[in-house]
């Protein structure tokens, strides 16, 4: 294949071409060959017509075309494998092909899109953005405390106590029975209910009046009902329950060291070092927290102000089948088998689905586009120290670290390319604007 010219216009750029002469000619004779078996006239064997009765019945249009079909892939391959394709800048998929002749080699004209233009948005625009400042939390040794614990609880193990004494971190088995002004109330009854103490699972100190009881006690416990407990009638009311020790359990967990943290993915070879990884998770998931409100927030800021010289209808509909597949997930979620049954269950009106899917998708085009514009804005590169975290990062994942290398070799496009997006989402949250939300007035 041989490239006679590019010429470009505000929309798209087309490659007019002629393919290879030979190749032409050897997928010209096969083709002819492939339809001559398939011929079958009265008085001849099928795949013994002679060639003059072949010729008759084989249209010259149908063969090139059928020819140019077969060869029009890797027609396509090579001109977005060349240096022109390259340095043009086109979207990769086909938005109109025009033959231009035939005989004696066929000349194509292919057109492809180009990436559109981001106008109206430049790095000023970032630094004008505003988001709250990010708060790191207050994270105390009991939350802490509390989280190894549901962590490990599944591998405890619960053993009858031997002096039946009920000491804080047992389970109490107990009976129970709730009164409000001397009256049985609904749902304050229970039996062989297991409580563990100092898991505040019940209100007030109810826990902390069982410590002491051995197995076969029974003892009033006096409450005072929340003021803002779930049920109205009970809110702020004293109650009196009246408690029966059924059976006193230990539970003993296991040894915190570093083959057991290895089951959670944790370098930690001690509880001490543990409870200060723990703590660390915690500020994590409140930064990304943090990260997902602010990226809401810039993705709008960079809808409302950037622009786009023109919308290439191919990454519209890109970004339209993207939308739909969340809606028919959404769809799925709500036990309808397809989209249509879904819409028609909420009613919605087909001419504005219509118009809010086409602003979704110019909108999510535009943010994308923004985003590449930043990443060279910025300069922003993936450095060796990018992929080593990223590899960590999968490697935790996986559990392995052979599966990871191999799969980062094999998707390294796919992987390089969200890297530099989230360097670009902590660049962006880094040179937003930060102040605190303005209280609305009276």
């Amino acid at each position: 294949m041989k490239i006679l010219s590019v010429k470009n216009n505000k929309t798209d750029c087309t490659f007019e071409v002629e393919l290879s002469a030979k190749t032409w000619k050897e997928g010209m004779a096969q083709t002819k060959k492939n339809l001559a078996k398939n011929i079958q006239i009265q008085g001849f064997r099928k795949g013994h017509v002679p060639q003059v009765e072949i010729d008759k019945r084989i249209s010259p249009m149908d063969v090139a075309m059928r020819t140019l079909e077969k060869q029009q892939n890797q027609m396509v391959r090579e001109i977005l494998e060349s240096k022109e394709f390259k340095d043009s800048d086109c979207i990769d998929s086909v938005n109109k092909m025009e033959v231009v002749k035939l005989d004696p080699v066929p000349v194509i004209k292919v057109s492809f899109e180009l990436v559109p233009k981001v106008t109206d948005f430049t790095l000023d625009d970032v630094y004008n953005i505003v988001l709250p400042p990010f708060k790191a939390p207050e994270v105390s040794d009991a939350m802490v405390k509390q989280q190894i614990k549901m962590m490990i609880k599944p591998d405890a193990m619960v053993s009858v106590k031997k002096d039946g004494v009920v000491a804080k971190g047992n389970i109490a088995v107990i009976d129970f029975k709730g009164f409000i002004d001397g009256k049985a109330f609904k749902g304050g009854e229970g039996k062989n209910f297991e409580l563990e103490i100092g898991s505040k699972s019940f209100i007030d100190n109810f826990e902390d009046q069982l410590i002491g009881c051995k197995k076969g006690d029974k003892k009033d416990v006096n409450v005072t009902f929340p003021k803002d407990y779930g049920m109205k009638d009970y809110a702020g009311k004293p109650a009196k329950f009246e408690v029966e020790v059924k059976d006193v359990k230990e539970i003993e967990y296991p040894e915190i060291n570093k083959d057991y943290c290895k089951k959670f993915g944790m370098d930690c070879d001690n509880m001490a070092q543990l409870e200060a990884h723990i703590k660390t998770l915690f500020t994590q998931e409140a930064e990304l927290r943090y990260q997902d409100m602010a990226l809401r927030i810039i993705n709008d800021a960079i809808s409302k102000k950037a622009k786009l010289d023109y919308y290439p209808q191919s990454l519209i509909n890109m970004h339209k089948d993207q939308i739909l597949r969340q809606y028919q997930q959404e769809a799925n979620r709500a036990g309808f088998k397809t989209l249509e049954q879904y819409k028609k269950a909420i009613k919605v009106d087909e001419k504005k689905f219509e118009e809010t899917l086409n602003t979704s998708a110019k909108s999510t085009l535009t943010v994308a586009l923004v985003y590449e514009k930043l990443i060279e804005d910025y300069k922003l590169k993936v450095e060796p120290l990018d992929t080593k975290d990223y590899l960590s990062k999968l490697t935790r994942y996986l559990g392995d670290e052979k599966k990871a290398n191999e799969m980062y070799e094999k998707n390294k496009e796919y992987a390089n390319s969200n890297i530099l997006r989230d360097k670009l989402f902590k660049k962006l949250i880094e040179n937003c604007k930060k102040e605190e939300p303005k209280k609305a007035s009276k």
